[in-house]
């Protein structure tokens, strides 16, 4: 989010800025929904879950918590600054 804005600023292009902040929001939530198996039917969910570990879980829950977070924020900022430079 931080390099978007610092880009933006420098090269005085806030569409570009817009542009970095959607493309990384829109491919963490895409990361979020593959690690949490938002994608994959319901018994292909059930078996996956039959044959991961305790370990493997918490790592993917907190890989998916993480790429929740950085997504949230930069696709907030794209839009917060879209409807700005939109006027």
């Amino acid at each position: 989010m931080c390099i978007g804005i610092i880009i933006g600023k420098l090269l005085n292009n806030w569409m570009l800025t817009i542009g970095i902040c959607g493309v990384i929001g829109l491919m963490c939530m895409g990361i979020a929904g593959l690690l949490n198996v938002l994608f994959v039917n319901e018994t292909r969910n059930r078996v996956n879950s039959l044959f991961d570990t305790k370990d493997a879980n918490i790592n993917k829950n907190s890989l998916t918590y993480f790429s929740f977070v950085v997504a949230v924020p930069n696709i907030v900022l794209a839009v917060i600054l879209f409807l700005i430079t939109k006027h």
